[in-house]
């Protein structure tokens, strides 16, 4: 049996220097979500908006939330689009009819079309967007980092 006894303010200290560091990681995650998310909007409205119709709302819909869990997971973000359409434009895939027969809609040129199905390529607009910002991102964490390990004890660069 191993027993250990903190002398003056060590517990207080070390309890603080704890807290310095969720809040600094938990800050870190959250800037780095929110610089995905800026790069995907940017990324849908250059790739996806190509004829300039779109009304923005996938882009729009791109939004970041607390991944809640334990330990490490304490700090994940999810990143992603509350469109339904959001995912085949990331991964592509193939839409079939659900409740008729045929998919049915109006051309840009309004003439009127119908299919059995539609294939949708991919057209990532998340994976290049963390691509993108993955340099930043890290360089955020390397600062994170070094201000909670700053032997000052004060925990400022």
């Amino acid at each position: 049996m191993i027993s250990m006894r903190l002398a003056g303010d060590a517990y207080k200290r070390m309890k603080r220097a704890a807290q310095v560091a969720e809040r600094t990681i938990k800050q870190a995650v959250r800037k780095a979500s929110s610089r995905v998310v800026r790069r995907a909007k940017i990324n849908v409205r250059q790739t996806l908006n190509t004829t300039g119709q779109s009304k923005g709302f996938l882009s729009r819909s791109i939004t970041t939330s607390d991944v809640p869990g334990r330990g490490v997971r304490d700090f994940a973000q999810a990143v992603g689009p509350t469109a339904i359409y959001g995912r085949i434009h990331e991964f592509g895939g193939v839409i079939v009819p659900v409740k008729a027969e045929r998919l049915a809609w109006r051309a840009s040129d309004g003439s009127f079309r119908t299919a059995l199905e539609v294939e949708i390529p991919k057209r990532p607009y998340l994976k290049p967007a963390l691509e993108e910002v993955q340099p930043q991102i890290e360089d955020d964490m390397r600062h994170a980092i070094t201000y909670m390990l700053d032997d000052t004890g004060t925990g400022a660069e």
